[in-house]
């Protein structure tokens, strides 16, 4: 999205004083607007950059019909009004913005979903993937007295007979885990 020109904004009685020339770009994290600056030569730089997860409101209000974009910045919700358009409508950028931030956001939560994904292994699981990888391993040494343990079927920890120190079957499997290959 285009803003005003500079005579347009400064024609409209309407308009604010602070006056940015530019884009609105949008990107499947972010929405920025990157400044036209230069006077002979035109540049861009990134005036302001919003994460879509930080945006609160995207509208299209006034007789003038500018876009609205409210987020979420240090603690604090900000403001921001854009006006002057080249191509796409208000309102179809207003859709693009929404529908992208959706997307951002549905992504984020599927993210947070896998990083809560836990295993609770036990003893027959483990000797399960290791016989599928072609290991066959019957007893363990204990950690901490370095005797022998014999491996049991199930259960997720086993006793050490010595120095009554428990051995976990995920201990185990964080030591095997480059020759046991990936979880299902």
């Amino acid at each position: 999205m285009q803003t005003k020109t500079l005579l347009a904004t400064l024609a409209d009685e309407k308009s604010g004083k602070t006056i940015w020339l530019g884009f609105l770009a949008l990107t499947d994290r972010r929405l920025a607007f990157l400044e036209e600056v230069g006077l002979f030569t035109k540049t861009y730089r990134v005036k302001e950059s919003i994460d879509l997860e930080n945006l609160i409101n995207i509208s299209v209000q006034g007789v003038s019909k500018k876009l609205y974009v409210t987020y979420q910045a240090g603690g604090n919700s900000v403001e921001r009004m854009f006006g002057g358009t080249s191509g796409s409508t208000l309102l179809e950028i207003q859709s693009e913005i929404q529908e992208t931030r959706a997307a951002r956001v549905n992504i984020i939560e599927h993210e947070k979903k896998q990083a809560r994904v836990q295993y609770v292994l036990d003893f027959s699981f483990l000797k399960d993937q290791m016989e599928k990888g072609g290991i066959m391993v019957s007893t363990i040494r204990c950690p901490n007295y370095g005797g022998t343990l014999a491996l049991p079927s199930t259960g997720v920890s086993v006793r050490c007979g010595h120095c009554q120190s428990d051995v976990v079957a995920q201990d185990i499997f964080e030591r095997m885990r480059g020759l046991l290959g990936n979880l299902p």
